[in-house]
């Protein structure tokens, strides 16, 4: 019996797309030393970078070669929490590669800037939704009333957005709730 898809007409139509990328548990200045770990793999702010950089290359690769006969109207970068490792554990307080969280989200914030703009530029529009995570918490509990206002993850979206407010191609919503 044929398939009765195999006659799918292909539309004479443009179409239209919005690309979705997210970024979340990316655990920013997180440092794992393989040796610690019996050797299966190493992390921390040199490996980020170039992990951070990967994905906006692939994402504006597979957009632009892989898939053909759709015109995007902007892409949605979901920032999705625990960017940042934080100092929720004290191993992670005296571990981190940042000296202080002030750090991680002073070198992350030009960092997350840079990736914005580049999307934009390839893109034209982006639209930055943002929730945090458990991570960049400053408590050693989880709070359930200002727990986002007291979140580096909150703090490092700020700080872009406000870096960024001048750009009209990009638009943001920080969440309030967690």
């Amino acid at each position: 019996t044929p398939s009765p898809f195999a006659e799918v007409p292909a539309s004479s139509r443009g179409h239209h797309g919005t690309v979705s990328l997210m970024l979340s548990d990316a655990h920013w200045d997180e440092v794992i030393r393989q040796e610690q770990i019996n050797y299966p793999n190493s992390y921390n702010r040199e490996i980020a970078t170039i992990r951070l950089a990967a994905t906006v290359k692939r994402t504006i690769t597979i957009a632009r070669d892989y898939i053909n006969g759709i015109t995007y109207d902007g892409l949605i970068l979901w920032l999705g929490g625990d960017l940042v490792s934080g100092n929720i554990h004290d191993e992670l307080s005296r571990t981190n590669d940042g000296q202080h969280m002030l750090d991680t989200i002073d070198f992350w914030s030009d960092q997350l800037a840079s990736v914005i703009c580049g999307l934009a530029d390839h893109f034209g529009k982006v639209h930055v939704p943002v929730v945090v995570g458990n991570h960049g918490r400053t408590s050693r509990k989880p709070e359930a009333k200002n727990a986002v206002r007291s979140n580096y993850d909150w703090l490092l979206a700020r700080i872009v957005q406000r870096a960024l407010k001048s750009d009209e191609r990009i638009t943001w919503n920080i969440s309030e709730a967690r």
